[in-house]
Parts: C-alpha cells; structure tokens; sequence
C-alpha cells in the first residue's frame, strides 16, 4: 500500500487494523509515529547536518523524507539489516526519485563503527542502548543523535530488574514514574557519552504515545562531560506522603527516612538536568510554522508545553493522585496553576500528563492549596 508523509510518497507494508504494527509485517511500520517523523524532519531542516544517518530504516520513511524534503545537498543513509526492508527503501528511492540515499543492508554498527555523521536517528523497537556505543563513536562535531525509546516499563518501573540490567539504574513506579522513565534514559545516554569525554546534551526530550524520545546534541571534551555528569543523581521518593528530594551526584550521601518517618524510596542514578533547550525548541517551533504536515497542531502543541517546561525541578504532581491521597476532589487544572502563581509560585501544565502540573512548590503548600479549594 502507498501513503503519504509531508512531502514524501511512501509504499509501506499493508497493516491489519486489529494488529499492532510490528507483529502484522516483516518490515516494520508504523502509521502512529507519524508525528515523531515530522518533528525529526523539522528538526533536520532547523539544525542543516551533512551527513544523515538513519540507523533502523525498515521502510525507509525518515531517511527518504530526509532527503526529499531537506535538501539535495545532504549526504543520506538508510541502514536496515533486513533484506526485505532493503526492497522497500529501494522502492521508495526511486518513487520519490532521490538520488543522493545510499541503502546499506547492514548490522547498523558495523557503518557506524567506519564511519562518522553529524545526525544519527536511532529508532529501534525497544532499547536503544545496544547501539549506543557505535552511535556515540561516530557523532562528531555538534552533530545530533536523536534516540527513540519504546521499552517503558523498564524505565518506568514496571520492570525494575530489567531496568537495572539496560540502564545501569533503579527505576520506580512513582506518580511520575513517565518522568523517571525519561531521565533515566538521559542519565544512560550520558554516561556512555562521558566514557569517550562527549557532552551529550538534551536539546529537546519528550515522553508521547508510549515511547520517549530524545535530541541530543554533542560537546566534545571531558570538561564539557564532567559539567554534565554533575547533573547525574538519585530522586528520593516517600509512597507515603508523596514527599520527593532531589539529590545531584554521582554518589550522593542519601536520608533513609522521609520526615513523616516512612522510609525513602531510591530511584537512580538518573539524569537531574534540564531536560531541553529553549533555543533549539523555539526553533523547531519557527520551522514546524513552515512545514506543511498533518501533525503540525499536535506537535506545535507539544513543543509549547514543553517549552513552558524548561528550568522548572525535576518531577511533576498528579493533581488527581495527589487528591485521591487527600480524599478531596480535584480541582481545575487551570484554577490550581492560577492560585499557585497568585500564592508566589511557579506553576506550569507537563505533557507527561494531562492531569499533571510542575512547579516548585513544596508537597505540603500543594497540599494546603489543593484542600483550599474545598
């Protein structure tokens, strides 16, 4: 079957509509991630890289987009170990009559240990952590490496010995456990960026539809790493009041005990950072205003959220959580933040949630403020 992406003609294998994509073809793709393609165009577009690398290709969508709706002048590279996938990329080439992709039929690592980009997708279906290491080896300069990861419920807590096992880290399933989930993928990316002294910084990093992903943009030197790995840490979090402390270091001196008298629970190390670049996602909002997409709203409203995110502390409150363990009802999201800014606060929607706000008031004038209401 044949659809349409931006600009881009695409054949993609034909799906079932009662299956999920991955188990209903041989080459893997999926319709749903149409807007994370859209934003790495933009993103693309915004950031003008000479040699684009896509590392899980399948069909070829983003490595085809990349080159059709970019520019003639990049240098693209769609790499698939599978044979059938290959017949798709080939297709899609020549449909959309794009001379300068070269298909490789490849392990992914093997080009990338030979070679260097300075923009490298990876996309895989599930942890990215396997080709983390060639990826990282081959960025160079400022380059970008994007990075999508579907395995939550080992960064999210549900699985906390696979979690440990991938990621090196303790997750939890906190009331913000997306949040963790995402940090701890930072903290991962990092880490490994740090042991070959580059500074793999978060330019924009987002949770949606079941899957993280992350725009990292690289700084060479072991100062610029060291700086970074400051911003590693542990989050201390009490099941029992909802109290959370934020603890930076590599390893941290920690409480046992929460001040209600529960004992702490430990997630970490993870990444404590910002977890974006308002820079980087108002340009990607200027270019988003450009392009013509189906995802445009839902991405532009993203983008905006996540913005009004950036230099807020780590975790997020569940405002309906946070009332279930009071037995109150819920406020309005939107009356909440006003009376929290009117109270001298900072407060702002996430996106990891709809019913969840960030801000830096404590869990106890939250609590004060939420019981207001009633």
């Amino acid at each position: 079957m044949r659809t349409k992406e931006g600009e881009t003609e695409l054949k993609v294998p034909e799906i079932e509509e009662d299956k999920f994509p991955p188990s209903s073809s041989g080459v893997f793709f999926n319709p749903r991630m149409e807007s994370n393609r859209d934003l790495t165009i933009a993103c693309v577009k915004a950031n003008s890289p000479q040699k684009f690398f896509d590392a899980h290709s399948a069909t070829g969508a983003k490595a085809i987009r990349v080159a059709n709706e970019v520019s003639n002048d990049i240098s693209v590279f769609a790499c698939d170990w599978s044979k059938d996938a290959i017949e798709f990329i080939e297709k899609n080439r020549e449909i959309n009559q794009v001379g300068n992709v070269k298909i490789i039929n490849q392990d992914n690592r093997i080009p990338l240990h030979k070679n260097k980009f300075d923009f490298i997708d990876l996309d895989p279906f599930g942890s990215p952590v396997p080709f983390l290491d060639a990826s990282i080896e081959s960025l160079i300069g400022e380059g970008i490496l994007a990075i999508t990861a579907t395995d939550t419920a080992p960064l999210c807590g549900s699985h906390i010995k696979a979690g440990l096992r991938r990621y090196g880290a303790r997750t939890l399933r906190t009331p913000y456990h997306k949040e963790v989930g995402l940090r701890t993928l930072l903290g991962k990316v990092i880490r490994k960026g740090a042991e070959k002294d580059k500074a793999l910084i978060p330019q924009l990093s987002y949770y949606q539809n079941h899957y993280f992903r992350a725009y990292m943009k690289n700084k060479k030197g072991a100062e610029a790493s060291d700086k970074l790995i400051e911003q590693i840490g542990v989050i201390q979090h009490c099941f029992g009041c909802g109290n959370r402390v934020i603890v930076k270091g590599y390893l941290p001196n920690l409480d046992e005990k929460c001040r209600c008298g529960k004992k702490y629970k430990n997630a970490g190390p993870l990444f404590l950072g910002e977890l974006g670049d308002k820079g980087f996602i108002k340009q990607l909002i200027e270019q988003l205003e450009k392009d013509e997409i189906k995802t445009k709203e839902e991405n532009q409203e993203l983008l905006q959220t996540r913005l009004q995110e950036v230099d807020f502390p780590p975790t997020f409150y569940d405002i309906h959580k946070a009332c279930k363990r009071l037995s109150t009802s819920a406020p309005k999201t939107k009356s909440l933040l006003k009376k929290l800014r009117e109270k001298g606060f900072r407060a702002t929607k996430t996106h990891f949630e709809p019913t969840g706000i960030k801000t830096d008031t404590s869990i106890n004038e939250l609590n004060k403020v939420i019981r207001s209401f009633n």
